[in-house]
Order: C-alpha cells, then sequence, then structure tokens
C-alpha cells in the first residue's frame, strides 16, 4: 500500500490540478447512506479515510466521510490524469452521480458551529442545511461555517 501511496503522490504532484503543491487537501465524499458502507471500503482500501475524524451528517439525507489529503488530492484530480488512482467501486459512484466529492469541506465540531443567531441568518440567506426536515429548528448544516483561517464554507445541494 506504501508503494501505492508515493505512486499517488508522483502522479498528482506533476498534475496540474489547483493546491496541489500548496497547502493541504480536505475534502469529504458526501453519500447517501445506502452507499456509505462501499464508500468506506473504497476509502479504506487506499487508507484515504481521514482517522480520529467521524462519519458525520452533511445534509438530511446525506452524510459525509473526510477524506485523508492523499485521497484528497486524488479526488481533486478525478476525471482527470489521476481517475485511475481512485478505487473502482468509488470512481463508479461518483461517475454516476450517487456519490459526490466536497472538495475543501471540513467537518465543523459542535464547539466551533457557528451561533443560533449566526445559523439563523446562514438559513436565512440559503447558505444553511435542511434545517427543518426532522421537524424542526434552523440550523445551519454540517456544509456552513467559518474553517481554518479565516475561509469561509458553504454547503452546495445535490
Amino acid at each position: 500500500r506504501r508503494v501505492h501511496g508515493a505512486k499517488c503522490l508522483a502522479v498528482l504532484a506533476g498534475s496540474s490540478m489547483p493546491g496541489a503543491a500548496s497547502g493541504v487537501a480536505v475534502g469529504a465524499v458526501v453519500a447517501p447512506k445506502r452507499h456509505l458502507q462501499t464508500v468506506i471500503k473504497a476509502l479504506d482500501e487506499r487508507q484515504w479515510r481521514k482517522k480520529r475524524t467521524k462519519v458525520h451528517e452533511y445534509d438530511c439525507e446525506h452524510l459525509a466521510v473526510a477524506v485523508a489529503p492523499e485521497g484528497a488530492r486524488a479526488l481533486d484530480a478525478f476525471g482527470s490524469d489521476a481517475e485511475s488512482l481512485v478505487p473502482a467501486p468509488l470512481a463508479a459512484l461518483l461517475r454516476d452521480g450517487a456519490v459526490r466529492w466536497a472538495t475543501g469541506h471540513r467537518h465543523v465540531s459542535a464547539a466551533a458551529a457557528p451561533s443560533p443567531a449566526a445559523a439563523a441568518a446562514a438559513a436565512a440567506s440559503g447558505r444553511g442545511g435542511c434545517g427543518g426536515c426532522d421537524g424542526g429548528g434552523a440550523g445551519a448544516g454540517a456544509g456552513t461555517g467559518t474553517g481554518a483561517g479565516g475561509a469561509e464554507g458553504v454547503g452546495v445541494g445535490w
């Protein structure tokens, strides 16, 4: 597996994808529950699932699986020169649109989540999550908030 990891980095270092040479690549695979085990198995096959980060709710119907930087770089380049690096079951789900790659997505813990006022403002502006799908609340959803370095993340609908 380590040889393959070095190969991934060598292929991606020469790619023209943005951020390949600068910063740490981050993101998550967003999937409905019915595809979650396939996604996890595919990511674990390449040791791409981010350690110490739980699968978390992305919106009312989808969960997000955080991806380690090596996998994030390959998924950022999916559809170009690095497509063969993505495990076949995951590549098929991505091509079919059954799951999607959310580049730059970081899970915001409850402690770092926006205040209720900020969450309500985000929901009102259309940047929030589903909010009321479980019967109440105006929640901001897992795709909104401010990340490291002040970068603002906004969840995008399916």
